[in-house]
């Protein structure tokens, strides 16, 4: 599918091949499949041995050693981990372990092509707005990672059933848990890095 920012390189022949800027995979069981056959690869054979083509994976909290893998077989390719790699709620009830998988998803902070999106974090928290009992674990992925490979979301609309965008925003804005170019990086500095974006620029 076509996305914004991906451009068209012009054959011989008059017909023209999609260049993809970036691709998003979810590890559930077909991504699974693919994977264990090699087949992603085999899809950006043309870009080269270490280029994967780019993108955000989703993995399941079990599947982060497969991306790990992943990472590790492409060190040319920017790989980013989508709601910071654990399994989150759609609705009320709170979990009752979120961050059980947390040591998992910091041994991926160790590849330096792995950034990680800090999104639906409030999503796991078991307290009410602004939610104090998840700036401990959010600390830690910013200190593993580093806020240069750490990047902020609400995770909306998913988390309509558990928190309003606005607390989403003003939990990250007012928290003490990071100083004002942690915050700054955090919430729009490292996404401009990291996607080679600039807002209002085409």
């Amino acid at each position: 599918e076509p996305v914004r920012g991906a451009k068209a390189t012009q054959h011989g022949d008059g017909g023209q091949q999609l260049l993809v800027a970036g691709r998003r995979h979810r590890f559930g069981r077909a991504m699974r499949e693919h994977h264990a056959a090699g087949r992603i690869e085999h899809t950006d054979a043309s870009a080269g041995p270490e280029r994967l083509g780019g993108g955000d994976l989703l993995p399941h909290r079990l599947r982060l050693d497969q991306a790990g893998e992943l990472a590790r077989r492409h060190p040319g390719t920017q790989i980013v981990i989508d709601h910071l790699g654990l399994q989150q709620p759609f609705e009320p009830p709170p979990l009752d372990h979120p961050w059980d998988a947390l040591d998992d998803v910091l041994g991926l902070a160790a590849l330096d092509n792995v950034a990680i999106k800090v999104t639906g974090a409030c999503t796991l928290s078991r307290e009410a707005y602004p939610y104090p009992d998840i700036w401990a674990p959010v600390r830690r992925v910013v200190d593993a990672f580093g806020v240069d490979r750490c990047m902020w979301g609400t995770d909306w609309t998913r988390a309509v059933e558990l928190l309003t965008y606005r607390q989403g925003v003003d939990s990250f804005l007012e928290a003490d848990a990071f100083n004002s170019s942690e915050r700054e990086a955090l919430m729009g500095g490292t996404l401009q890095a990291i996607y080679h974006w600039t807002p209002g620029v085409d």
